[in-house]
């Protein structure tokens, strides 16, 4: 492996280092020989335990032992909301920021509301007490008034359900042809 593809930025900082010493003069130019020396000779003994096969690409190290997953993973320990994990959100919702996750939760909030206004406005006008339409509305109301939170879970579901419906809809198999009865051939 050539010492450039070792590591390319630590390369260019000891080529740049190398410029600037040729450059200097007097007590500017030790110091930055004394630097460049050290540079030096880290990148070779970093270079010396590199693999040496050729073609054999370096192993990453796990990302855990990464410092920014290191520093990320710290955050997230002083910042995650203990209720969040119990809630059953899931992995995604826990790895979020909070601004994010209250935008989702308000968001998601607005548009349930949003809906069952829509569906209160489609609503028949002259329907008796016992209408189904008119039932499902009035359970929506109740709903939205006794616990926002269950609504906009509630409305999140129905429309996956509607979602699963559309989509069983437009895949499924139907036969162009009748089923031939046992009947027809006596």
């Amino acid at each position: 492996m050539s010492s450039e593809r070792f590591d390319p930025v630590r390369f260019h900082y000891l080529e740049v280092l190398s410029r600037r010493v040729d450059e200097a003069s007097g007590e500017v130019r030790r110091i930055l020989q004394d630097k460049l020396d050290r540079a030096r000779a880290d990148y070779e003994q970093g270079l010396a335990q590199a693999p040496s096969v050729a073609g054999k690409v370096p192993t990453r190290t796990p990302s855990s032992a990464m410092p920014l997953a290191q520093l990320n993973q710290y955050i997230r320990s002083l910042t995650q909301d203990p209720g969040d994990a119990e809630a059953g959100r899931g992995r995604d919702a826990v790895d979020d920021i909070k601004s994010a996750r209250r935008f989702r939760d308000t968001w998601s909030r607005i548009a349930a509301e949003k809906q069952v206004n829509e569906a209160f406005d489609r609503g028949p006008e002259n329907a008796g007490p016992l209408n189904a339409h008119m039932l499902v509305l009035h359970s929506l109301r109740l709903m939205r008034d006794l616990s926002p939170h269950y609504l906009q879970q509630f409305m999140s579901q129905v429309d996956s359900l509607l979602w699963l419906d559309q989509v069983n809809q437009k895949y499924t198999l139907t036969d162009s042809k009748p089923a031939r009865s046992s009947r027809a051939r006596k």
